[in-house]
């Protein structure tokens, strides 16, 4: 699968319980940060039920005309990659590729709804890895999805140390999902990446997850800022 550049689009908080483990006593108690969150309605849904999600991504300096269509016409290009790469992917959670592309929309739907209004309230912010505005333990909780291990290899080793070093200066743990390249192989330097962390002090572990769209993809990686 190849994409030409980062895409914008999202999950539905349903596909972020089942991918992180998330139960709704988190949900309702823990500061979580959503990064690269893209047009996630994670931090809508979140929010509707009274918890504390922000989500953050260099996108959301545009309006949410622009995001919407740029996040459709993302849709339609993953769809394209899909049908040359079906083989990388099990459709069992959603069905089949049809209903894979309306979860997608779906997430779209709500998250333009609730962006003008979010954005104004501080819940969408505009900002990139490896630099993030928020001060020290800001979160409890930061979720790192289809991003640092998704484009390693165009982003480079040193950017994605940087980038989790950052999470973990912000947030007190962080969960990565997927942890396989766009390619479907394993992101290569990231044993080496943690080893440097963990001389650092931080803790780390693999996690199952029951969530595995792309096949081989069915552990997360959850970092602490001590030992776990």
């Amino acid at each position: 699968m190849k994409l030409d550049r980062i895409a914008f689009y999202g999950r539905t908080l349903d596909e972020y319980q089942r991918i992180y483990d998330l139960t709704d006593e988190a949900l309702k108690t823990k500061r979580i940060l959503d990064v690269a969150a893209g047009s996630a309605s994670f931090a809508a849904e979140v929010t509707a039920r009274g918890g504390k999600v922000v989500a953050v991504d260099p996108y959301y300096a545009h309006d949410a005309e622009t995001l919407t269509r740029e996040c459709r016409a993302d849709i339609d290009r993953i769809v394209e990659a899909f049908a040359v790469s079906a083989h990388k992917f099990d459709f069992s959670f959603y069905g089949d590729l049809e209903s894979r592309v309306a979860y997608a929309h779906r997430a779209l739907a709500t998250f333009a709804a609730d962006f003008d209004a979010g954005k104004e309230e501080g819940r969408y912010v505009a900002a990139s890895l490896p630099t993030l505005p928020f001060a020290d333990a800001s979160f409890d909780l930061a979720l790192v999805g289809h991003f640092l291990s998704t484009y390693g290899p165009r982003l480079g080793a040193p950017f994605v140390e940087a980038a989790l070093r950052e999470c973990l200066r912000v947030a007190d743990e962080v969960l990565v999902y997927p942890l396989l390249t766009l390619a479907g192989t394993p992101y290569g330097p990231l044993p080496a990446i943690l080893d440097r962390l963990a001389a650092d002090g931080s803790g780390h572990r693999f996690e199952p997850t029951a969530f595995a769209f792309q096949r081989g993809a069915d552990s997360r990686l959850h970092l602490s800022k001590g030992a776990l």
